[in-house]
């Protein structure tokens, strides 16, 4: 949950409840330790009374999970119980180690311990990434899109480029051979060719503007034709598959070059459709940032809520062989 202005409020409630059992429990721990000259064991009225209250917690936080099924009763808001989560989760830490007699004992509690420290740690390093990949993908991916959609708009991307350079060139050079042969064999070796064959027109597929042209329209086209037509060639791969494709295009500086070099060679009215092929390998690459934020920002919650299974397991172990022996 982010920790901000606007939810300033939430964490306040929250963290104040919490703070208030933690530390009234901490200083009546610490009163009667003071009283009894030594730092009570978890047996003790107070220490015990603390490892009940952080095993009430860790319960009341493994409800989050519950509580995510049941969405659609609108028990508590959401931002209201992931802030109680936080806070309370946090406050339980001290309890337990209060609980434990700050060692970690036989093999059942320090197993307990170590995982309940390793969950702490995973949430509050979760926290941490919650507040800072956030503001980092609004500075380093302004393209950021749906994640699961990155792969489909960088095919668009890529299908409103090739549209971009057919619409005021023509086909490729290498579709304009391919379709002249194509159209030989149909009209066999010794039929007379005619000097322009139509092969279509613009037209509207799947609102994406397309467009194909008569070859003549190929054969007339701009002296930059080819270059630009390389140009998309040359950055096709990166734009579909992004950084794993391999493609030096990846590498901002090198894409940088590439693109400078290719202006000072083109004729100043290409200018714009050379910066539309720029402005999609710029977008190819935050998509990448993306996807690695992404994973940096998601990679911790399976690590989290399986280190809060064990450790609820072995909580309920621990109350079970507890009572047995009491």
């Amino acid at each position: 949950m982010r920790f901000d202005l606007q939810h300033s409020g939430i964490h306040a409630a929250w963290g104040l409840s919490a703070g208030s059992v933690c530390i009234g429990l901490v200083i009546w721990y610490s009163v009667a330790s003071v009283q009894a000259g030594e730092l009570l064991h978890g047996g003790s009225l107070p220490a015990l009374v603390c490892g009940v209250t952080a095993g009430a917690i860790i319960l009341f936080e493994m409800l989050l999970a519950p509580r995510k099924w049941l969405r659609g009763w609108r028990l508590i808001p959401t931002k209201h119980w992931l802030a109680a989560h936080l806070w309370f989760g946090l406050a339980s830490w001290p309890l337990a180690i209060i609980h434990c007699g700050f060692h970690l004992g036989g093999e059942l509690p320090s197993t307990f311990m170590v995982l309940f420290n390793l969950t702490i740690l995973s949430g509050i390093y979760g926290w941490i990434l919650q507040n800072i990949i956030p503001k980092l993908l609004l500075k380093q991916a302004r393209s950021e899109t749906v994640y699961s959609q990155i792969e489909i708009v960088s095919k668009r991307s890529f299908i409103d480029a090739e549209s971009t350079l057919m619409r005021h060139f023509g086909l490729s050079p290498d579709r304009v051979r391919n379709d002249m042969q194509e159209v030989q064999v149909d009209n066999g070796s010794g039929a007379q060719q005619d000097s322009a064959v139509v092969v279509g027109a613009v037209r509207d597929v799947d609102k994406i503007r397309r467009g194909t042209f008569s070859t003549p329209a190929a054969q007339a086209a701009s002296q930059d034709s080819e270059r630009l037509w390389y140009a998309l060639s040359m950055i096709k791969s990166f734009l579909l598959h992004g950084k794993r494709s391999g493609n030096e295009f990846a590498e901002e500086s090198h894409a940088n070059r590439y693109f400078s070099n290719l202006r000072k060679a083109c004729d100043p009215t290409s200018l714009p459709i050379i910066a539309v092929l720029e402005d999609y390998c710029t977008q190819r690459r935050e998509f990448d940032i993306q996807q690695r934020l992404h994973l940096w920002l998601h990679s911790w919650l399976p690590v989290h809520i399986g280190l809060s299974v064990a450790t609820s397991v072995l909580l309920v172990v621990h109350v079970i062989t507890a009572i047995r022996y009491w």
